[in-house]
C-alpha cells in the first residue's frame, strides 16, 4: 500500500538533510495519511485525495482517469 502524508515543507527539507525535528510526530503523520490502494488508477488517487468531491470524472479524460497510477507520471 502507498500512503500520502502531509508534512511541513521545512520539516521535509530538514529530514532530507538527516535531521528530524523534535516536533515531528511520525506516528501521527502516518495515522492521518491518505492510503492509496495497490493497483490504484489515477481516478482512485484523485478520489482518495479529495473524498468530498463527486464530479471529478467529468473533468478528466476517461483514458487517463482509468490508467494505472504511477508516482510522478512515469
Amino acid at each position: 500500500m502507498k500512503l500520502i502524508i502531509d508534512i511541513d515543507e521545512n520539516d521535509y527539507e530538514n529530514m532530507k538533510n538527516g535531521y528530524v525535528p523534535s516536533t515531528f510526530n511520525t506516528f501521527s503523520a502516518i495515522k492521518n495519511g491518505t492510503p492509496i490502494p495497490d493497483n490504484a488508477t489515477n481516478g482512485d488517487v484523485i478520489k482518495a485525495m479529495f473524498p468530498n468531491e463527486n464530479d471529478f470524472e467529468t473533468d478528466f479524460d476517461a483514458e487517463w482517469w482509468n490508467a494505472p497510477y504511477q508516482k510522478g507520471g512515469k
